[in-house]
């Protein structure tokens, strides 16, 4: 399969995280190089608001989860929202599981990563991307805004999309 990507030569300035992990909401907050700002709520999986069925495939609510190999999640991604020129839009964020967790967001082995990229093409075209979890569970995830609209373009966990992110972003 035959592969385009667009490149956004954008890394996160700043994370912020509060609130201790799996225990209660965690919020990461940061700017992106683009100067967009971008909040990511992940909560604690819970069986009483979501469905958890070791199928084959594992499914939540009838859908197949990303983040997790299929063994129950620990987390849920609850939000994602990121502010265009003082306008807050809300991404779609569902079937995303153990995005981050305990990971440390800016740096690894002492070397600095980006998980989460964007930018402007012009006013009203925007493209943002996000790198998840980690080890077997693995997936990126890419958003479109455009005059005002958004959607999910892109959820996957094939390796080749996962190797082109840790390629364009210096994974």
């Amino acid at each position: 399969m035959r592969l385009s990507a667009q490149v956004f030569p954008a890394t996160a300035a700043l994370f912020l995280i509060s609130a201790s992990v799996f225990a209660e909401d965690s919020v990461a907050s940061f700017k992106l190089a683009s100067g967009h700002n971008v909040s990511i709520v992940e909560a604690p999986f819970a069986e009483s608001k979501l469905k958890y069925s070791e199928s084959a495939p594992c499914l939540v609510d009838g859908h197949i989860p990303f983040g997790t190999d299929c063994s129950a999640p620990t987390t849920y991604v609850k939000s994602i929202s990121v502010e265009v020129r003082r306008k807050k839009f809300q991404l779609d964020a569902s079937y995303m599981f153990n995005a981050w967790g305990t990971r440390h967001l800016t740096t690894y082995e002492g070397k600095p990563v980006t998980y989460f990229v964007g930018a402007c093409r012009s006013k009203d075209l925007c493209y943002f991307r996000g790198l998840f979890s980690d080890g077997a569970g693995t997936f990126v995830a890419e958003w479109k805004v455009f005059q005002g609209a958004t959607t999910r373009t892109v959820i996957s966990s094939d390796e080749e999309f996962i190797s082109l992110f840790h390629e364009e972003h210096g994974h």
